[in-house]
C-alpha cells in the first residue's frame, strides 16, 4: 500500500483498475477500469505502442496506442501521489519508458 494508496494483491484477483486510487486500460478487452469497467479504446496486439498522460492540471488520465490518442479515459481523477502500474498475465512483458529514451510517439 503505497501513501494508503492501491497495492496489487494477486492472489485475491487485485489488479490494477480494481481500487478506486487505481486506473487501469485493459487494451485486450478494450476496457478501462476503476471498480468497474466500461468500453474504451482499440485492442492492442503484439508490438504496440501504448502511451498514458497524466494531466495534473485537470486531473484527467488518457491512453494513447502507436501515438493514437484515445480520448480522456478518466475525468476528476484523486490522490496525493501517482504511480505506475501494470497487470500482466502469463507470458506477456512490457518495457516502460519514463523519458530516458526517445519516444517512439511523443505526447
Amino acid at each position: 500500500d503505497l501513501a494508503g494508496g492501491f497495492a496489487c494483491q494477486p492472489r485475491e484477483g487485485m489488479g490494477c483498475g480494481d481500487h478506486p486510487c487505481s486506473w487501469s486500460f485493459d487494451g485486450l478487452r478494450q476496457r478501462r477500469w476503476c471498480l468497474s469497467s466500461s468500453p474504451y479504446g482499440d485492442r492492442w496486439r503484439t508490438g504496440d505502442v501504448l502511451g498514458c498522460l497524466l494531466d495534473l492540471d485537470l486531473m484527467e488520465l488518457s491512453f494513447s496506442l502507436n501515438g493514437r490518442d484515445l480520448g480522456t479515459a478518466f475525468r476528476a481523477i484523486q490522490g496525493d501521489g501517482f504511480y505506475p502500474c501494470a497487470s500482466l498475465n502469463v507470458g506477456q512483458a512490457l518495457r516502460f519508458n519514463f523519458g530516458h529514451a526517445p519516444f517512439l510517439h511523443p505526447p
